[in-house]
């Protein structure tokens, strides 16, 4: 539950308060204060819910799973916006990034993955 508490509070930060890079679980998670709210890189949220050893690993479970949600229907991944921004490692690159709602309907997804075992986490509080 405090991991969970830990993210969602990440997800509610104000400007200023934070670094662009944060720290869940040892894993980053970039973030960019775009149009009045925090955006959030959607592979590195899967990332770091996944436990993925690298961004290559993180990448190919965000692809996989976009292709289930597309299979039934969903636009979670659909309605993630692109950004350039800097990438992990080299020159920047347009990244796929979610809105604090969006990441949450992520996680929720990557949670409910019946595919991938993540990280056991409680079903979030309405």
């Amino acid at each position: 539950m405090a991991a969970y508490c830990t993210i969602i509070r990440l997800l509610k930060d104000k400007p200023g308060q934070q670094d662009k890079i944060v720290l869940f679980e040892s894993k980053n998670i970039r973030r960019i204060w775009h149009n009045d709210e925090w955006y959030f890189s959607v592979i590195d949220v899967c990332g770091a819910l996944t436990d993925a050893p690298d961004d290559l690993t993180a990448r190919k479970y965000r692809n996989k799973l976009a292709q289930r949600l597309r299979a039934e229907g969903s636009k979670v991944v659909t309605n993630c916006h692109r950004l350039k921004w800097p990438a992990q490692v080299g020159s920047d690159r347009v990244q796929q990034i979610a809105n604090p709602e969006l990441a949450q309907a992520v996680m929720s997804s990557v949670m409910h993955d019946p595919i991938f075992d993540p990280i056991p986490w409680p079903d979030p509080i309405s």
